[in-house]
């Protein structure tokens, strides 16, 4: 009788907080006009400001999330597409996260531009999420040939079997 009473007690207060929520003001406030341009308003000053700042190793993190966000948003500008062209005179410098944030960036917005930084960074890295990211964009290629990937990652990283991100790649491969 308890538990009857304790579970009716529960449905009661859960269906009644439920019944006051306001269906028609329900929503995002992303989803507003007005919201969304001020969004991109702010994200252009953002562009503005990081990407006319000169790129080093104190500004390689403020260029990395910016690269993030407008992938993420997949907003294509000249701006965007200038700052790619300067960051990948810079990237094999760069760290990691920002080697990453920019291939994320070219295969998201740009993918059949800045073949040849897709290139060093190949011949380069030996992060093997980053590895992971440039394998899937020969994967997109035409001129793809898997078995040469399979090997290639099993000579460039012998322990390949005890990392996550490229025994998947391998296992997507084969």
């Amino acid at each position: 009788m308890k538990t009857f009473l304790l579970l009716f007690i529960l449905l009661t207060i859960s269906l009644y907080s439920q019944s006051k929520i306001n269906q028609q003001r329900l929503q995002s406030n992303y989803a507003l006009k007005s919201s969304r341009k001020i969004f991109k308003k702010e994200l252009d000053e953002q562009i503005d400001n990081v990407f006319s700042s000169k790129l080093n190793k104190r500004t390689e993190k403020a260029w990395t999330s910016l690269f993030r966000k407008v992938g993420l948003q997949l907003y294509k500008t000249n701006k965007i597409y200038n700052a790619i062209k300067l960051a990948s005179q810079y990237s094999l410098s760069g760290n990691v996260k920002f080697q990453r944030a920019i291939v994320e960036t070219i295969i998201t917005l740009y993918p059949s531009d800045f073949k040849t930084i897709i290139d060093s960074l190949f011949d380069t890295t030996t992060d093997p999420i980053l590895y992971s990211y440039l394998v899937n964009y020969y994967s997109n290629q035409n001129l793809f040939n898997k078995n040469e990937y399979i090997t290639k990652t099993k000579k460039r990283f012998p322990n390949w079997e005890k990392i996550p991100q490229l025994n998947y790649l391998v296992y997507y491969l084969e």
